[in-house]
């Protein structure tokens, strides 16, 4: 998935992709060929504040084995 994609398209991808199952940074990383640190920046941590996406383990946010997941996981 090289070049430059919207940041609507690059969220509405990364909620279909965790969509009922949990992925780890390092999987949606390697999955959306993206580097971790600017994806999380850039995308997760704001999807997790609006609850778009939401954390396997909420209380714990570095837990090391941290994923995220959308709808019914």
């Amino acid at each position: 998935m090289p070049g430059k994609m919207s940041k609507e398209r690059m969220e509405a991808l990364i909620v279909i992709l965790c969509q009922n199952m949990w992925l780890t940074l390092n999987e949606l990383s390697r999955l959306l060929n993206r580097d971790s640190k600017a994806l999380q920046d850039q995308y997760l941590t704001e999807m997790v504040a609006t609850e778009r996406l939401q954390l396997k383990y909420p209380t714990i946010k570095n837990h090391p084995q941290q994923a995220y997941g959308s709808g019914n996981v």
